[in-house]
């Protein structure tokens, strides 16, 4: 998983109009994902194709920062997500080069082991 954390004015865009957020194409949540996926994970773009990601459902996330704030914190994180899957047939044709500020671990699961969770 990564965050997409879509902004105004990319290219490709990466906002979507409610339109695309009701028929569920979302391309801007997607050109998104594709650009944090490098960032954070160091996958190439050239792997992770907008075509292929599958979009599931959106969700309203809110956490307070209160590790750094304490519990009476005014400060975290307060956002719509995007639930979207892209499979590999293999975790050998995806390349990954996790950004250390960014990730502390990597574990590839099963279709199994996901449903598990």
């Amino acid at each position: 998983t990564c965050c997409s954390h879509p902004l105004h004015g990319m290219s490709p865009p990466e906002v979507d109009s409610p339109q695309e957020v009701a028929d569920g194409t979302v391309p801007g949540a997607k050109n998104a994902a594709v650009r944090k996926l490098e960032h954070e994970l160091g996958i190439p773009a050239s792997q992770v194709p907008v075509s292929k990601f599958k979009f599931l459902t959106r969700l309203h996330y809110w956490a307070a920062d209160t590790v750094t704030h304490g519990k009476k914190s005014p400060w975290g994180e307060h956002e719509i997500d995007y639930v979207l899957f892209f499979t590999v047939p293999s975790k050998d044709q995806l390349t990954v080069k996790p950004h250390p500020d960014e990730v502390d671990a990597v574990k590839w699961v099963t279709k199994q082991q996901l449903l598990d969770m």
